[in-house]
């Protein structure tokens, strides 16, 4: 009895110490640098204590971002812990940009969101990205999201001070924008690029389907007035560089 009883104690001991490790340590990141390098690109570098997994960066006008933007941008495979150099290209010139990182090693941990300083694009030299004034004419359509409704359902876009909508301060956001009117006006077939700029508001997650750009978003804490300033360029040659700001009212519904 006794034998088969250190034998039975032995071989647990050997199963137990046999079962493998769950990692669930997050990596961790340090020394988030960015800079431009031209008027649309920009070098950036990060330092992760870990190997393996993905790295995922974003440039964005936001000083920070949500981790499930951050993962929405561009990514690159991590071969050994330490410095990461990455690049930053689509950006706009003359404009201030903020890198933002996130680590999910190969166990699916997640490291927190590291934020660079600001930083500003190179000036463009050139005259090939025009601006121009509105025309009564060019509107920009707020469709019904959750959580807000709008106060008629175009914006003129030669109006800025115009207030067009509510929000329940209480809510998550969806407010989708249809650009086709904005776009039809000026001749130009689609957006090649959407960026957003916010005040009032947080954990702003702008996503484009066709001429829509839906933003996802919850009201500020005592906010009672919020805006969204669109940089908006168009898909035409030469490229068309517009921006306009939509504002919002926060009151319970």
């Amino acid at each position: 009895m006794f034998g088969s009883s250190a034998f039975a104690e032995r071989a647990f001991g050997e199963a137990s110490a046999s079962a493998p490790l769950v990692d669930t340590t997050a990596p961790t990141l340090s020394a988030a640098t960015a800079a431009a390098t031209g008027t649309t690109t920009a070098s950036g570098s990060v330092t992760t204590n870990e190997a393996g997994g993905t790295l995922y960066r974003l440039a964005s006008r936001n000083a920070t971002e949500s981790a499930a933007t951050v993962k929405a941008g561009g990514s690159s495979a991590v071969a050994a812990a330490g410095a990461q150099a990455v690049i930053f290209t689509g950006l706009l010139a003359d404009t201030t940009y903020y890198g933002h990182f996130l680590h999910r090693d190969a166990a699916g941990n997640d490291s927190a969101v590291a934020n660079t300083a600001a930083f500003k694009t190179n000036a463009d030299s050139s005259t090939g990205q025009p601006s121009f004034t509105p025309s009564a004419s060019r509107t920009l359509r707020i469709l019904p999201g959750h959580g807000f409704s709008a106060e008629g359902g175009f914006w003129d876009l030669s109006n800025p001070e115009k207030p067009v909508g509510s929000m329940d301060p209480g809510a998550i956001l969806d407010i989708p924008l249809d650009w086709a009117a904005y776009l039809a006006d000026i001749g130009s077939p689609a957006l090649a690029r959407a960026e957003w700029t916010v005040v009032g508001v947080q954990n702003v997650s702008p996503v484009g389907v066709g001429k829509i750009t839906v933003l996802f978003a919850a009201a500020l804490n005592g906010a009672s007035v919020g805006s969204a300033t669109c940089r908006i360029t168009t898909a035409t040659t030469p490229q068309v560089v517009d921006e306009r700001t939509v504002y919002f009212k926060f009151e319970d519904k």
